[in-house]
């Protein structure tokens, strides 16, 4: 029993001893950490101290490179804005010197060709004139070639009007008397004799002065021209244009100048001068530069 009980003893006393030991470890152990603890916090407090000097160190600076971009960025801006402008100013005055330029060339161009179209007109004016003077002068030349024409027309069939009636008053004379001669062969003696007839001579002087009527009624050669009147013809042909153009307007219902002046192979005054005529005669009318036949004709 006793030794049981001491046996406990010293076991206690171990476990004691055991305890103090762990305690002490346990208090060194946490000692040390705590030391190490404070050195490493004192470590990262002088760390911390130098990061925030460095970050302040480092924000100064960045604040002054920052600014100096800042004053350089804007010194660049104000001289490129002076540039830019400097060049726009060479830009408008070289602009407004080639407008300039451009402006006198452009009166001198157009003056020149003022000029040129002047003399132009004037050039073909004159050609104008002149051709309308020959025209005219070839115009009285064919009226004048045209009325004589006429003239020795009429009197040639005057002469052969004139010939034809002596030879066919002539021929009744003779068929007459032949006529006569065979009746007074064949009739009663007792009957009266036939009237007289009028000799040949007679009938020659009367043929004569028909003759001379006409002659007379003929104008002379000496007296001044008339006003020239037209031709039959010039007329004929004339009414057969319209007409040619009237039947092609009322088969085709509606048509334009160009139209008949190429399906008719005629000419622009012809055209005109035919549907202007057709036109005051209210044959046709004109809408919107389409002719077309008139709806009292219709």
């Amino acid at each position: 029993m006793m030794t049981l009980k001491t046996s406990w003893r010293q076991q206690q006393q171990q476990r004691q001893q055991h305890v103090i030991q762990r305690r002490q470890h346990v208090a060194s152990t946490l000692e040390n950490i705590q030391t190490h603890r404070q050195e490493t916090a004192s470590e990262l407090r002088c760390d911390l101290s130098l990061f925030r000097d460095s970050l302040m160190r480092n924000g100064a600076i960045s604040r002054q490179e920052r600014q100096r971009d800042r004053t350089e960025l804007h010194h660049q801006t104000q001289t490129f804005l002076r540039q830019a402008r400097d060049r726009r100013h060479v830009q408008a005055q070289e602009s407004a010197q080639q407008l300039a330029a451009f402006v006198t060339q452009l009166r001198a161009e157009t003056s020149e060709f003022l000029a040129l179209t002047q003399a132009n007109r004037e050039l073909t004016a004159q050609q104008l004139a002149y051709d309308l003077a020959a025209f005219r002068a070839a115009l009285d030349q064919a009226s004048i070639l045209l009325r004589q024409k006429i003239r020795a027309d009429i009197q040639t069939c005057q002469t052969e009007t004139s010939l034809l009636l002596e030879a066919a008053h002539q021929q009744r004379i003779a068929t007459r008397i032949q006529l006569d001669q065979e009746l007074a062969a064949v009739a009663d003696p007792v009957q009266p004799a036939p009237p007289s007839i009028e000799p040949p001579e007679r009938a020659d002087v009367r043929v004569g002065n028909a003759k001379q009527s006409a002659e007379q009624i003929q104008p002379s050669a000496a007296k001044p021209a008339s006003p020239i009147q037209p031709a039959p013809a010039v007329l004929s042909e004339e009414r057969l244009q319209e007409e040619r153009i009237f039947q092609y307007i009322d088969l085709m219902q509606s048509v334009r100048l160009t139209e008949l002046e190429t399906s008719l192979s005629m000419s622009r005054f012809q055209v005109v001068e035919a549907l202007r005529s057709l036109i005051q005669k209210g044959m046709i009318t004109q809408r919107d530069r389409m002719y077309c036949v008139s709806e009292e004709v219709c």
